[in-house]
């Protein structure tokens, strides 16, 4: 029976005509398109080309279902293989030239755009995609001619008026720009887009009164619609009226109660300006009236991971993978809760599932980038952050990432060009003016630098980051008084700050009146008795006025208040170093490292102190314990494959720990001389001269390092190369670690070439 029924039901299936097969799937999705359910419409739409392969509509009508996704990749893929089925088709190409505009391959989208012309002269649409190619062309003539003749067809397009004041403001062609944004608000007052595009033209010429006219004027002619009050609040946040933001947010939601992005502005202003507090407060109001909100239950999962309470944020997560399983969104959720945990190798795998998932999605390569800086992979951390601005050039996010990489990086330009287009996004990102001043002071430009640190004090007043911002800048200017003067208006609005008085103090020093710090402290002291910051603070100063005595009281009095502070145990240890204690030092680093065994430094610096009397058994077993305890410490296992290649120890084993080291820290040169050092010690004489001339190269002042490539040619067979590298060094210090054995060689050499 089971067979025959089988059977049924392929003569069934067999007896389905492909070409009404092919026809109902087409017209299911696009009834599914016009209700806005596109992943139903994009279903229907494969399926019709499954049916038919060639059916280039279906194509065009997929690409148009993923444009509204925002799964661009997918919809370039569509409607490029629409164009190739059916070339004449100008609908397509036009959309295909619009997908090539937004990932900027300008002279491609210019060729859609005049291959459309050449079928049809007077197609509006084509003229303005023509015209926005030559814009981002820079070829402004053309652009200019090619948005004219599009007003010429079609006068009331406001398409091309917004397009072409945008090409006018892009030169300074201020009243020419302000006149076609005020026509295309003239021919539809109804149109948000229209008036929108006014008001943030006003607000980029500064002109904050006529943008917040603007936008009430769109306000009431579409009183339903919430984008001109959201745009409004953001005005207020960027004139600095938090207030008004805030009531102008919390009046969108009132009018606006079954809109979802009216709902969510409130908690996002919130959150957008660092109200966390107050943000997660309004989205549990918002989970619990909406449980269905599925937007505001991931916003809710965000914050509370950013403020460390990852227990709520499981909870609230599992809820989302309850009601909708793993899919992309829950899988980037998922692995931020995994790197929350501090287990970055797991949330690396889940991120990469959700890149699997969604390759085309700029959001999980920006996720992606993360989990790889967690896992101390910087350069695979910037690739996915540059394929995320690939796929959507405009993720502010991914902008700002690159930013602060290039500052922490070294590359300062790189830094400058992406807080730039940062700040393009998002003109009141107090990060991005922050990565801009810090990357402008590495340039000297300090003058510019001013102008970003004030802007971030202007929208964060109650933030130190923008004042210690503005004091450095007066600091590397010899402005001392400034620069005291700046920190000690910070610290009167920002009392609580220890991040602005430790720089204050470090200021006084630079004045020399450390006792004006000294008075400031103890002042503070007195209110705050059993603040242990402000003890260590104190201990600092009085190390620094060389008052070692009531420097040892403080620091011990921080460790009576906090018995877990390891800068309070690191210092006492380098204050008796400074008298000569080094058994006091000793005790100090153990009693660190019995209060906080996790804490890897201490292990180091107690080595550190055993390797200077040259007790290399018990600098060997310090390491051993570290690298047992945090296996991916490159200090530790480059100091413990030195010390395994130059005191006895397991060469292979050295090898692999000198290799781990100079992954996790590239650009150091101790790293890079170890694993030189450790290819050396295993006979790979040619891999050994190339790293140890990297370093040689770096630090040329090192006798060490130049001894060390001095034995490697001169293994390599390079012997008069090796011996001026073995001169060198001894030429650096005659006295150094090796000298001895760099006389050695050299002497064995003379004699080798005695006849």
């Amino acid at each position: 029976m089971c067979l025959t029924f089988l059977l049924v039901i392929l003569s069934v299936g067999c007896s389905v005509d492909p070409e009404q097969e092919k026809a109902a799937f087409f017209e299911s999705g696009r009834a599914y398109y016009r209700q806005a359910q596109y992943a139903e419409a994009a279903i229907q739409f494969r399926n019709a080309i499954k049916s038919d392969p060639q059916f280039a509509d279906a194509y065009y009508r997929l690409a148009l279902t993923y444009r509204e996704m925002r799964r661009w990749p997918a919809a370039f893929q569509a409607v490029r293989k629409a164009v190739e089925l059916d070339p004449a088709n100008p609908d397509a190409r036009v959309v295909l030239g619009t997908l090539y505009l937004g990932a900027q391959q300008y002279d491609n989208a210019r060729e859609e755009a005049e291959q459309v012309l050449a079928q049809d002269p007077d197609r509006v649409d084509a003229h303005i995609l023509l015209g926005n190619s030559y814009a981002g062309l820079r070829d402004i003539g053309s652009s200019v001619r090619a948005l004219q003749r599009a007003i010429e067809l079609e006068p009331d397009r406001i398409l091309a008026y917004l397009n072409l004041g945008t090409v006018y403001a892009s030169v300074q062609r201020k009243q020419a720009a302000e006149a076609n944004y005020k026509r295309a608000v003239e021919i539809d007052p109804t149109s948000v887009v229209a008036s929108l595009s006014l008001a943030n033209f006003y607000l980029s010429d500064r002109r904050m009164a006529r943008a917040e006219e603007t936008l009430r004027s769109a306000m009431r002619a579409v009183p339903r619609s919430p984008l001109p009050r959201l745009a409004l609040g953001q005005l207020y946040v960027t004139a600095g009226k938090r207030e008004e933001a805030e009531e102008v947010y919390a009046e969108l939601q009132r009018t606006n109660p079954e809109n979802a992005l009216a709902n969510r502005a409130l908690g996002l202003f919130y959150w957008a300006t660092d109200q966390k507090e107050k943000a997660v407060a309004e989205f549990q109001r918002l989970v619990r009236s909406r449980p269905e909100d599925t937007a505001s239950k991931r916003n809710l999962v965000q914050l509370l991971i950013q403020s460390q309470r990852v227990e709520e944020a499981e909870r609230h997560y599992q809820e989302l993978v309850d009601e909708g399983g793993n899919g992309e969104r829950n899988l980037l959720l998922h692995g931020q809760l995994l790197l929350a945990r501090g287990r970055p190798q797991e949330a690396l795998l889940e991120i990469q599932k959700a890149v699997e998932s969604e390759p085309g999605s700029a959001l999980a390569h920006y996720h992606l980038g993360l989990v790889h800086f967690a896992n101390g992979k910087p350069g695979r951390a910037r690739s996915a952050w540059v394929r995320a601005l690939e796929l959507r050039p405009n993720l502010f996010a991914a902008q700002l990432a690159l930013a602060k990489l290039g500052l922490g990086s070294g590359d300062f330009e790189g830094a400058l060009r992406y807080a730039n287009a940062a700040l393009e996004q998002k003109p009141t990102s107090v990060e991005a003016h922050l990565t801009r001043g810090a990357a402008l002071v590495t340039r000297r430009e300090l003058r510019d630098a001013v102008t970003e640190f004030r802007e971030a004090i202007r929208l964060a007043p109650a933030e130190p980051a923008g004042y210690l911002g503005l004091a450095r800048v007066y600091t590397l200017e010899g402005k001392f008084a400034s620069a005291a003067a700046i920190l000690e208006t910070a610290l009167e609005g920002i009392p609580s700050s220890e991040a602005v008085l430790g720089a204050l103090i470090g200021v006084y020093a630079r004045q020399e009146k450390l006792q004006k710090g000294i008075r400031l402290l103890q002042a503070r002291i007195k209110t705050s008795p059993r603040n242990a910051s402000l003890h260590l603070l104190l201990a600092s100063v009085y190390l620094q006025s060389k008052d070692y005595r009531r420097a040892e009281a403080s620091y011990k009095k921080t460790l009576e208040l906090d018995p877990r502070s390891l800068l309070a145990y690191g210092m006492l240890a380098h204050l008796y170093r400074l008298e000569g204690s080094i058994e006091q030092a000793k005790q100090q680093y153990r009693a660190a490292i019995q209060a906080r065994p996790e804490a890897i430094p201490n292990y180091v610096l107690l080595a550190n102190l055993f390797e200077a009397e040259g007790n290399w058994p018990e600098a060997r077993a310090l390491y051993e314990t570290a690298h047992g305890i945090a296996p991916g410490s490159p200090i530790v296992a480059n100091n413990l494959a030195y010390l395994y290649l130059t005191r006895g120890g397991d060469r292979d084993q050295a090898l692999a720990l000198a290799q781990l080291a100079r992954e996790k820290l590239p650009e150091a040169a101790p790293t890079c001389d170890t694993l030189g050092w450790a290819y050396y010690a295993a006979g790979l004489y040619g891999l050994a001269r190339s790293q140890l001339r990297e370093c040689a190269q770096q630090e040329p002042e090192n006798p060490t390092y130049r001894y060390h490539l001095g034995m490697a040619q001169l293994k390599a067979g390079e012997t008069q190369r090796g011996q001026q590298s073995l001169h060198a060094a001894l030429k650096l210090n005659p006295q150094f670690s090796d000298a001895t054995r760099a006389r050695e060689a050299l002497g064995e050499l003379a004699r080798a070439s005695r006849p």
